[in-house]
């Protein structure tokens, strides 16, 4: 497989990790503004709002919502499609560098201390063990237009 390709399949989780994370800070930022303030200019507050305002805010949170859902149903697909690529790698060092990086989310530092190799090696081996996963084109597509 081609390298950048590869990268861009494998980062599929991570992306979809940064959107959620993104939406659900958001998500948080809009129901703070739905809540009243506590202390004195808690009622001036909710009153200046309009209805029309609140409403919009409601609608925004429920579309925020469902991104949400869909983020997290995208990475769990995601995570499939990769663990289905992973699969057909021989056991060994590849596919462990690869799975412990790509699934398990475990930094390559610790990666390297747990299979025994420097780290340098560990990013050589990821390297090679990318060039050899063998993933349909219509995958890396789907999961990079994900």
């Amino acid at each position: 497989m081609e390298i950048k390709k590869g990268y861009e399949f494998l980062n599929g989780v991570r992306s979809q990790e940064n959107r959620i994370r993104r939406l659900k800070y958001t998500l948080a930022e809009l129901r703070s503004c739905t809540l009243p303030r506590s202390g004195d200019d808690g009622p001036a507050v909710q009153r200046s709002r309009s209805g029309s305002q609140t409403e919009r805010i409601a609608e925004r949170i429920v579309e925020i919502e469902n991104e949400l859902a869909e983020a997290v149903e995208n990475k769990g697909a995601a995570l499939i499609q990769i663990d289905d690529a992973l699969s057909k790698l021989p056991e060994g060092a590849e596919k462990t560098i690869l799975y412990d990086c790509y699934v398990a989310r475990i930094p390559m530092k610790k990666i390297a201390n747990s299979v025994g190799y420097s780290l340098k090696h560990c990013y050589k081996i990821r390297k090679q063990a990318i060039e050899n996963l063998e993933v349909d084109d219509e995958v890396i597509n789907h999961n990079s237009g994900i």
